[in-house]
């Protein structure tokens, strides 16, 4: 086995960053009172007459009830706020700061039945917000009370065919399923706790409106290795709807609260699951409209948690204190093959599922060429890429608030952060395999003779997974 350069999987797989901020901030109350304008913070609450606005919406993403708001929109899924990009956004949850540093952006879904309390500021953020520039997004998940309450709630849009008109509107086969229950836990007094759970199904993910077409008895042009030949089948597309084009998600969000005197302790958690197909949506769709059913999945994985606590000492020093912890994990593997990534261009493998035609033992058979060059898919052409990413934060801040005169308070915090982040991927380009690790993106090359480097390339990949 020839390697252009030495590979070993070891910690120059991952990227580590650290940071830490220390805060010192003296305020009087005067000018904590002026800091906070109607102009530049507003406020969706689950409480008095909004409740029902939150509880009842139909919106299921926090970003749709913030587009409602002044100074932000909401362009192809993105927020915007005062004219910013999307990743000048900083997101926080029960005061833990939840924006991926490496996308800019927050992938951790509040189930809006969990929502106590949404808040966007727009104005200058303060030194413990250095995380966002544009605005940031804070949202309070409920504590429960002290009743036992269980509540369920399904809203669709099924009612019709996906793509078919129904009160003229146009279905895309949405599902979502709440169950919630809070209360306080048996046999310990003073812990309040609640739970939310959510499924949430689109058939069509990409909301668009595309008019029913077919066409039959198409035939390849001379740019074609089989020129004049008929395509498998005929290419048909029904009125506004994109087969295999779905999205799943699963979210859990639980709460636990404890007001007791001299401590107040809260734990808030986020565990999701999100599954969806990569790459077939519309016009990638039309191209590989005889390899749909085979299109990539993705699938998402992230987990928070945050625990923090508050006491008051000698009625003159509030302190406060948290650990949070965020975990998130993305796989992109071909939905026959999975994690064996070594067979996605392997034709004997490909045999046994019912993909033939291959060229040779590594090549893929030849995508079709039809009106003057357009390409189309065959349909056992197989995916070209593997790929896994993994982050992982841990977050330590605490703050301390001293009262010595009625009007003035001094305050003392600091925190620290500990981002992990490692990838790998896999790029099967017919004759060769490359090996990407870490953002270096430095590549490994192997010889074409796969059987001669799938033993070795698998094992060092074992190793590879088991730090990752």
């Amino acid at each position: 086995m020839k390697l252009n350069r030495p590979w070993f999987p070891n910690r120059r797989t991952a990227s580590t960053v650290s940071g830490f901020l220390l805060m010192l901030s003296l305020i009087s109350k005067t000018e904590a009172q002026q800091q906070t304008s109607p102009d530049t913070v507003f406020t969706i609450s689950s409480r008095g007459l909004t409740s029902s606005a939150i509880v009842a919406s139909p919106y299921p993403e926090r970003r749709e009830f913030l587009s409602l708001l002044p100074g932000v929109i909401e362009l192809n899924g993105a927020l915007h706020i005062r004219g910013g990009r999307q990743y000048d956004i900083g997101y926080a949850i029960d005061g833990a700061p939840v924006t991926n540093r490496f996308s800019g952006t927050s992938e951790l879904h509040v189930i809006p039945e969990a929502i106590e309390e949404l808040t966007l500021e727009r104005s200058a953020l303060g030194l413990d917000c250095g995380f966002a520039t544009s605005g940031l997004v804070s949202t309070r998940m409920r504590k429960g009370g002290d009743e036992l309450k269980v509540r369920a709630t399904v809203l669709t849009d099924n009612i019709v065919k996906t793509g078919n008109e129904f009160l003229k509107t146009t279905s895309f086969g949405y599902r979502t399923s709440i169950l919630t229950a809070e209360g306080t836990v048996p046999f310990a007094e003073g812990i309040r706790f609640f739970l939310a759970g959510e499924n949430h199904y689109v058939r069509n993910k990409q909301a668009m409106f595309l008019d029913a077409f077919r066409y039959d008895s198409l035939r390849t042009d001379q740019g074609d290795g089989r020129p004049g030949s008929l395509l498998p089948g005929s290419i048909t597309f029904s009125q506004n709807f994109i087969p295999n084009n779905w999205n799943e998600r699963n979210t859990f969000n639980g709460t636990l609260a404890y007001d007791g005197l001299p401590v107040r302790l809260a734990l808030s958690g986020i565990y999701q699951v999100k599954t969806f197909t990569e790459g077939a949506e519309w016009p990638t769709a039309l191209v590989r409209i005889f390899n749909q059913w085979r299109v990539p999945r993705r699938q998402i994985t992230s987990g928070f948690f945050t625990l923090a606590g508050s006491t008051t000492l000698e009625e003159m020093i509030d302190f406060d204190a948290s650990i949070t912890h965020y975990a998130r994990s993305s796989r992109m593997f071909d939905p026959d093959f999975g994690e064996e990534w070594t067979l996605y261009s392997d034709s004997i493998a490909n045999a046994q599922r019912g993909y033939t035609e291959f060229r040779s033992r590594w090549k893929p058979p030849l995508d079709y060429s039809v009106i003057e060059g357009f390409r189309i898919r065959h349909p056992s052409a197989p995916n070209p890429s593997y790929s896994k990413d993994d982050q992982s934060v841990w977050i330590f801040s605490a703050k301390a608030a001293v009262h010595p005169f009625d009007s003035w308070t001094i305050t003392v915090g600091g925190s620290y952060e500990r981002w992990t982040m490692r990838r790998f991927s896999v790029e099967n380009e017919e004759d060769e395999v490359s090996v990407r690790m870490g953002r270096s993106n430095s590549a490994v090359v192997f010889e074409s003779a796969r059987t001669k480097i799938a033993p070795g390339l698998h094992r060092a990949y074992q190793s590879l997974r088991i730090r990752c």
